[in-house]
């Protein structure tokens, strides 16, 4: 009688069984914006008296955790990051890009020209530029890219299980309420330390920023909710978009 052995899998063939394109794509982003929080720290790039860089090193490490619940397999860190810091992730990222417009429109621009030489600032236009768009623009296409890679789907898988699970109507609505004031969380922490409307002054009344930045959060915050909880999605039925019945 011979005994057979099964040899455990090589570390390069566990990782190859893992390799999807939303973990991959994980990996890249989750890699190179803590490479690029770490650059910026150690260049005193970083100002804690604004919110931006409250919301870039945020979504990294949100980012990080979420690549090594992938990695290694964690599945509850997974369903704890996408219920509870995913909404979070997903109000702050699209609420900071489209705040920014607003402010540099309601200042005309001395936000972003106070920064440059033309205004005694230490960097030139185009370095501001680019630096603007690193941290307002592209964390809204870094979430993007992850999202389109499979993480809707994933997400809205867990968000629809978690919804179908509470059976009362007071825990149905604790939950909507619930989505729509967490992402105001790492916000109203950083109005504890600073003052919003002095870091990021503007030529109107202070209740004019105020007003459309509920505008805006609601909007945002809606879209996100209708999006991770609807139960249908896209148009057509996958018969009638079916070629081979035509």
């Amino acid at each position: 009688m011979s005994l057979e052995y099964e040899s455990k899998p090589s570390f390069f063939q566990r990782v190859k069984q893992k390799l999807t394109l939303l973990s991959v794509v994980t990996t890249i982003i989750a890699l190179y914006r803590t490479i690029f929080v770490i650059v910026m720290t150690i260049g005193g790039a970083v100002h804690t008296n604004r919110y931006t860089y409250w919301n870039y090193i945020g979504t990294t490490i949100f980012y990080d955790l979420l690549w090594i619940a992938y990695i290694s397999n964690r599945t509850n860190l997974f369903k704890i990051l996408t219920i509870f810091v995913l909404p979070i992730v997903f109000g702050s990222v699209f609420f900071v890009c489209l705040y920014i417009i607003l402010i540099l429109q309601l200042d005309e621009g001395q936000l972003f020209i106070s920064a440059t030489y033309i205004d005694g600032g230490t960097l030139s236009v185009g370095t501001v530029h680019t630096f603007d768009n690193i941290i307002h623009t592209f964390p809204v296409l870094d979430f993007l890219v992850i999202m389109v890679s499979g993480y809707i789907k994933e997400s809205r898988f867990i968000f629809s299980s978690f919804s179908r699970s509470l059976s009362e109507r007071f825990e149905k609505i604790a939950f909507v309420t619930y989505f729509f004031v967490e992402p105001l969380l790492p916000f109203s922490l950083y109005c504890v330390f600073f003052n919003p409307f002095e870091e990021y002054p503007t030529d109107v009344d202070d209740i004019v920023p105020l007003l459309l930045g509920f505008l805006i959060y609601g909007l945002i915050v809606g879209w996100v909710y209708t999006l991770l909880t609807t139960k249908t999605y896209g148009h057509f039925r996958k018969r009638a978009l079916n070629m081979s019945n035509q």
